[in-house]
């Protein structure tokens, strides 16, 4: 499934994953934090990011995320694969 990858200071970028637990933590460089983006899209982070002192990447809501994200469809209370518009949705706003 696709997903979209930001990493700090660098501009983003299209990843496919084959969705496993282990692969989303290799990512963010650890235990996985969920924040709502928005409507059906996620934003998935390190959850231990800001006490690891990780690298400012976004600002969402008032608060800075740290570290490597990413970008996911939610379906219901799974994962899904991002669209071709969301994909480009995402990039626009980042």
């Amino acid at each position: 499934m696709k997903i979209v990858v930001k990493k700090p200071y660098k501009d983003p970028y299209i990843k496919e994953v084959n969705g496993t637990l282990e692969e989303y933590q290799s990512i963010v460089g650890g235990y996985i934090e969920v924040v709502l983006f928005k409507d059906d899209i996620l934003l998935v982070c390190n959850e231990e990011g800001k006490l690891m002192e990780l690298e400012p990447n976004l600002y969402l809501r008032g608060d800075i995320i740290v570290g490597t994200v990413f970008f996911i469809g939610r379906d219901k209370e799974n994962f899904r694969g991002l669209t071709d518009e969301e994909i480009q949705e995402i990039m626009n706003l980042i």
